[in-house]
């Protein structure tokens, strides 16, 4: 009797620690490319976002949450051409909390960068999507890589 109640105790156990133990992401994200003139390629980064949660734009003020923004992880055989955009454009929101104005976005958006290939061969591109989602209830940072 002792050792089947030990069990059962070790088994809930087992459980709610599975279970406290999930990370939050609320974000998916799809990567693709897509030409853009002589020697330019778009990077295309599409961030699914769940509901009720929203993303921080590109562009937080100093002192804010942490803003959405992308990282490279060496620049071999291209350069970055501009900066990195975001369409749809974010909704402007008034926080009281950080009491100033912030960027958010919903549901979808996109991010895109420029790069102009330096060098006729093939090039990788690798790096690191950075971001914060926030709900009614909860922030969360998250990253992704590419």
């Amino acid at each position: 009797m002792l050792i089947k109640r030990l069990f059962i105790a070790l088994v809930l156990f087992a459980f709610v620690q599975t279970v406290f133990a999930q990370v939050i992401n609320p974000v998916k994200w799809s990567f693709s490319t897509k030409p853009a003139g002589a020697d330019q390629v778009d990077l295309v980064f599409k961030a699914t976002i769940s509901k009720p949660w929203h993303m921080y734009g590109l562009n937080i003020p100093e002192g804010g949450p942490i803003p959405a923004s992308i990282s490279f992880t060496g620049t071999k055989g291209y350069v970055l051409a501009g900066k990195p955009t975001q369409s749809p454009k974010p909704e402007i929101v008034d926080d009281p909390i950080f009491n100033m104005q912030l960027e958010l976005h919903d549901g979808e958006v996109t991010f895109t960068q420029r790069i102009k290939k330096t060098q006729a061969d093939s090039v990788i591109v690798s790096g690191t999507l950075e971001y914060m989602t926030c709900s009614d209830m909860q922030c969360v940072l998250g990253d992704a890589d590419f």
